[in-house]
């Protein structure tokens, strides 16, 4: 026969183990997911890139939103611009996240969008706005184009300084706001200046170049096909004082710097980017990554990152992953901590943000000049769809 002080003790120990069960129930953090369109010729740093900051975000002592821990879908996507539209699409309507981020492209993201009858969420893309307005529920962290033209008509006259500048035009629709934007900003400036097709005949091309050798010369570059003409026909021993600027939106892509950073020319960028970015949370995430035999993170990398850390802050600061808080949070904010500095959105959802001009070399590029404009007025608001 059991003992009555026996009886008490199972009680109690029956008790316990109920309490810490009931504690363990409250506790446990349901997942709040968000998706990636990640690019599948970096998937492996631009996931592991995510994975230590979901990973510092679930660690921290609060969690994002009570009773909840950050989640991320790692959608892959390729050069086809129907794998944005396609993943876009299967993220919000099967998977439905909370948040979609990536893309690096004006072209990828005019494909990352939802349908009319899909529950709005925000859609944030590393890509600059080439259009006036995008649809409601997409912001734009890259540098718009007619910003790009601006920053990089002030480098050339306020520190760069050429005798000449030649203006390679290319037809990319995306581009034109930062031809336009560009030729703008020299009409004042001392710098002798002309504009020539880059379709034109090589035989025009090189004439103009060498026209007056003894001067210092930039060339104004838009496409990479011009970039990879202009290396065969500019060897090393007859380079002089030539300097060329790559204007593209594929400034911020690894693959390009890679292809190019032996051109036999002082070659210029500008990015969103710094080449190392200096923050707490980027120098926490690159000595975590780096362990994991990464030694280098892509701008466009460092650009997705930021969309989830801006999203994740406003979630974490209102309690809420509700489109319409976040939205309004998102227009309202006039200095958003971003994984490579301050920012904010204009009324058009596009970013204002430094610009960083960035010499590729050999033995390593360099940051040469932090460009931050007083911001264009925001375009003017009319209705768009989502």
């Amino acid at each position: 026969m059991v003992s009555k002080r026996w009886l008490n003790r199972l009680v109690v120990l029956v008790g316990v183990v109920l309490l810490q069960s009931g504690c363990q129930r409250t506790t446990r953090l349901e997942p709040l997911w968000v998706g990636q369109l990640t690019p599948a010729e970096r998937s492996r740093e631009s996931i592991e890139l995510v994975r230590q900051f979901v990973e510092q975000t679930n660690a921290a002592a609060e969690p994002v939103i009570p009773g909840h821990r950050l989640q991320v879908i790692h959608a892959q996507v390729d050069a086809s611009l129907d794998t944005f539209s396609g993943q876009t699409s299967r993220l919000s309507a099967v998977n439905r996240v909370a948040m979609i981020f990536g893309g690096d492209t004006a072209m990828q993201a005019e494909k990352i969008r939802i349908g009319d009858t899909t529950e709005p969420i925000l859609l944030l893309t590393a890509a600059g706005s080439s259009g006036p307005v995008p649809p409601l529920n997409r912001f734009h962290l890259g540098i718009a184009p007619i910003e790009r033209g601006r920053m990089i008509a002030l480098d050339l006259r306020d520190r760069l300084k050429p005798n000449r500048a030649l203006l390679l035009r290319d037809a990319n629709p995306h581009h034109q706001p930062i031809w336009d934007t560009l030729e703008r900003g020299l009409l004042d400036s001392s710098i002798a200046w002309e504009v020539l097709p880059s379709d034109a005949p090589t035989t025009t091309r090189m004439a103009r170049m060498q026209a007056v050798p003894e001067q210092s010369l930039v060339v104004i570059v838009g496409d990479t096909s011009m970039l990879t003409k202009l290396r065969e026909e500019f060897p090393k021993e007859k380079r002089g004082n030539l300097s060329v600027f790559f204007v593209g939106e594929d400034a911020e892509s690894a693959s390009w710097r890679s292809q190019f950073r032996d051109f036999p020319v002082t070659l210029f960028c500008l990015s969103a980017v710094p080449v190392t970015p200096t923050t707490t949370v980027a120098t926490q995430l690159l000595e975590a990554v780096n362990k994991q035999a990464i030694r280098s993170i892509s701008p466009q990398d460092w650009l997705h990152l930021e969309s989830l850390k801006i999203w994740t802050d406003l979630v974490h600061q209102k309690k809420s992953s509700q489109y319409g808080v976040l939205r309004e949070q998102l227009l309202k904010a006039e200095a958003l901590e971003g994984v490579t500095g301050k920012l904010r959105f204009g009324k058009n959802q596009q970013v204002f943000r430094a610009g960083f001009v960035i010499e590729l070399r050999s033995d390593g590029d360099q940051s040469r000049a932090t460009i931050d404009p007083p911001p264009l007025p925001p375009a003017p608001s009319s209705p768009a769809q989502k």
